[in-house]
C-alpha cells in the first residue's frame, strides 16, 4: 500500500474515462479503473477491472480487491453510461433496460460499495460525508 491518493473512475475504456485516468495517474493518484471494454493504454500506478457495472457481484469482487490491495478510497467518479443514438420510439424494451441497469443501477450500487471503503477514512470536513453516510445506513440491506 502506498500513501499515493486512491480513485476508482468507471468507464476508462475509451472517451473521458480514459482521460481522467491518464489525468489522475499524472498528478501522482493510484487509479482503479473498470469498463467492458478493453483498454489500449498502459499508464503507472493504474489498476484496471474488467466488468459490467450493473452486475453487483462484479462489482463487490472488485470493491474487495481494491480494499485489499489499497486498504482506502479516496475518491469515485461515476463516469460509465450507456446512451443510445435512437430517438425514443425506436428503442425496444431490453435496450431501455441495459441503459436503466448501466446508468441508474450501476451507478448506486458503485457509490454503494464506495461509501462502504469510504466513511471508515477520517475527514478534515466530514459533515457532508457524514450525511451521506447516514443515508446509506438508512438503506434497504436487501438491495
Amino acid at each position: 500500500m502506498s500513501d499515493r491518493p486512491v480513485i476508482l473512475i468507471t468507464g476508462t475504456s475509451k472517451g473521458i474515462g480514459k482521460y481522467l485516468s491518464h489525468y489522475y495517474a499524472s498528478y501522482g493518484y493510484d487509479v482503479i479503473g473498470c469498463s467492458r471494454g478493453k483498454i489500449d493504454f498502459k499508464i503507472e500506478n493504474y489498476r484496471h477491472f474488467y466488468l459490467d457495472i450493473s452486475d453487483e457481484n462484479q462489482l463487490k469482487e472488485m470493491f474487495k480487491a481494491v480494499k485489499i490491495e489499497y486498504g482506502r478510497l479516496d475518491a469515485l467518479i461515476n463516469n460509465a453510461g450507456l446512451t443510445s443514438t435512437n430517438y425514443a420510439m425506436l428503442l425496444n424494451a431490453d435496450h431501455i433496460k441495459s441503459v436503466y441497469a448501466t446508468n441508474v443501477i450501476g451507478t448506486m450500487l458503485a457509490s454503494r460499495e464506495a461509501i462502504k471503503i469510504m466513511k471508515k477514512k477520517v475527514w478534515a470536513n466530514t459533515e457532508y460525508f457524514e450525511h451521506s453516510c447516514s443515508a446509506y445506513d438508512s438503506w434497504d440491506n436487501s438491495l
